[in-house]
């Protein structure tokens, strides 16, 4: 048996202990260890079960796809889903194995599950997933999609990064770099031009179709346009809103760290214009380009997902504590390739823990205690997003893209 299988088999059982324990502080604590969406989740389950729509669960704003997976917990027992999450959580320790290997040719097995541990004993990935968390299934086929862009199965990465969408829309940001590091066949067209010709015919080649790009892009489509079209049939435009919609066009101006919180809580009883919202959206838009068009090659695109999870995270709206969990799959597969000192990295993760920390002090008062402190949030807001900017500016710097063979 493999190293990582033993430790896996450890992760799983101090998963299960966690659910365990979970149950009783539900029972005996006014605070419960579950997350409140778990509750949801299994309702929307239950509504199904009944041939009724999930969206009789009033904020049930996910795809059907997932109450459905949670049915077995309606019939055998309710820590099923918990216990599913955790199983996702699992295979994302194989998989980051995997990736480091497919990533790195110099790199030895036990250091790539050194790495792999990172995400295994994580607490936040633990905590996540045996509260009841979704986020470890959008994490696990974010990674699986790599790991098959890597091993050259195009059609098959082009599925789950499909499924990927239906499940979370913000994947979809994925779509230009996996896209653009499909290989090409070298091209010597152009050269004879004069000089300022030539980085406008190169630029324009970058977006050449092949048949390893056909076949990405149609089966990411195809598998879409399927399951939207059969849960639009069931359950209509409701559908639509709930699990796209809602997510593009929400206001939470409670239990955000985002730097747009406090312009929003402002703004929270006028109509949003649409230059406000697309000027909010811009800065967010043009770093998603230039990483995607930057950090194009085969070799760089884990690293690349890295920037433009962190980029959506950090610029969102919207940005709950859940949403970090997004960007920690892809930090373990390219730290074999961030040259930073020790120092300097626990330096970093104690700024980004500490700013986090500190938002959450005003938070506290705000919706335990009734006290207004929605402008010291926004300060705290403001920091956090500073240290986020300092971090991922900081991992740019130390990346090395690794060797070709």
């Amino acid at each position: 048996m493999r190293t990582l299988s033993k430790h896996c088999i450890i992760g799983f059982l101090v998963r299960l202990l966690l659910i365990g324990y979970g149950e009783l502080q539900d029972r005996f604590f006014s605070v419960p260890f579950t997350d409140i969406d778990y509750g949801v989740f299994m309702d929307a389950a239950r509504y199904v079960t009944e041939n009724v729509s999930p969206y009789t669960r009033s904020t049930y704003r996910y795809t059907p796809l997932l109450a459905y997976l949670l049915t077995p917990g309606i019939f055998l027992h309710h820590v099923f889903g918990k216990i599913l999450f955790s199983c996702f959580d699992i295979c994302i320790a194989f998989l980051i194995e995997k990736v480091i290997l497919l990533v790195n040719n110099d790199i030895q097995r036990s250091t790539a599950v050194g790495y792999s541990l990172l995400w295994l004993y994580n607490p936040v990935s633990i905590v996540i997933s045996t509260r009841g968390n979704s986020d470890s299934i959008i994490c696990f086929l974010s990674l699986l999609t790599l790991y098959l862009f890597l091993k050259e199965r195009y059609a098959l990465a082009g599925i789950c990064h499909g499924l990927s969408i239906h499940l979370r829309l913000f994947p979809i940001v994925y779509s230009l770099v996996y896209y653009l590091a499909v290989p090409l066949e070298s091209s010597h067209h152009g050269r004879k031009q004069q000089s300022y010709f030539r980085k406008l015919i190169r630029f324009i080649q970058l977006f050449k179709l092949n048949i390893p790009r056909l076949k990405f892009v149609l089966t990411c489509i195809v598998t879409l346009a399927i399951i939207t079209a059969y849960f639009f049939a069931l359950y209509g435009h409701q559908f639509l809103y709930e699990t796209y919609i809602y997510h593009l066009v929400r206001k939470d101006i409670r239990h955000n760290f985002s730097v747009y919180f406090f312009f929003l809580y402002l703004r929270s009883t006028l109509n949003q214009t649409n230059v406000f919202k697309i000027m909010m959206f811009l800065p967010q838009l043009v770093l998603l380009l230039a990483f995607s068009l930057r950090l194009r090659s085969v070799k760089q695109v884990p690293f690349c997902l890295l920037c433009l999870t962190f980029t959506v995270v950090m610029y969102n709206p919207v940005l709950t504590a859940q949403y970090f969990v997004w960007f920690l799959p892809f930090l373990p597969v390219c730290l074999p390739n961030i040259k930073i000192e020790r120092r300097k990295l626990i330096i970093l993760t104690c700024l980004w823990l500490f700013m986090q920390l500190a938002w959450l002090l005003p938070a506290y008062q705000l919706e335990f205690k009734g006290q207004n402190t929605f402008f010291f949030i926004w300060w705290q807001s403001i920091s956090f997003f500073c240290s986020n900017i300092a971090v991922l500016s900081n991992l740019i710097k130390a990346y090395q893209c690794p060797s070709s063979p």
